[in-house]
């Protein structure tokens, strides 16, 4: 029993039980599950702002392209619906038109979709007064009139 106690005298006991080791882990693993849900929510939530924010840019952009081609115009074509804006624009006849859920922009013979399928669900048109058209597209309206700068 003496060699015992000397032994300890000599060697103090270093390092952790296996209980304080296993209970250490545990408390890290419960820690880095928790840091792990809160980046991830943040992430999504963060992809979830960048797809908005590209949503919005692409309806700013479709409804920029129509009212810089209402302003070049010089007439508002008569066969002119609600769901499709034709114009005169320097000799050449343009139309704007939801086709296929893409925006499409056809002049003349040449066709020009300006969005991905999806991306834009309704667009429609109103001619309040003569040189004057009203853009609806989803959440968005604008009034633009013939030749304005």
């Amino acid at each position: 029993m003496k060699e015992t106690a000397t032994f300890s005298r000599r060697f103090p006991r270093k390092g952790f039980s296996l209980i304080e080791l296993l209970i250490t882990l545990a408390l890290s693993l419960l820690l880095l599950g928790t840091f792990s849900t809160v980046f991830l929510k943040q992430v999504r939530f963060c992809q979830n702002i960048a797809s908005q924010c590209s949503n919005e840019q692409i309806k700013n952009f479709v409804i920029e392209k129509i009212k810089q081609d209402i302003r070049a115009a010089s007439e508002i074509l008569p066969s002119s619906t609600n769901k499709e804006l034709l114009l005169l624009v320097d000799g050449r006849q343009v139309g704007y038109t939801l086709a296929s859920s893409k925006v499409r922009r056809r002049e003349n013979t040449y066709t020009q979709y300006l969005t991905d399928v999806q991306e834009v669900k309704n667009l429609s048109f109103d001619y309040p007064k003569e040189k004057l058209v009203k853009i609806m597209l989803e959440d968005y309206s604008c009034l633009t009139s013939l030749g304005e700068e």
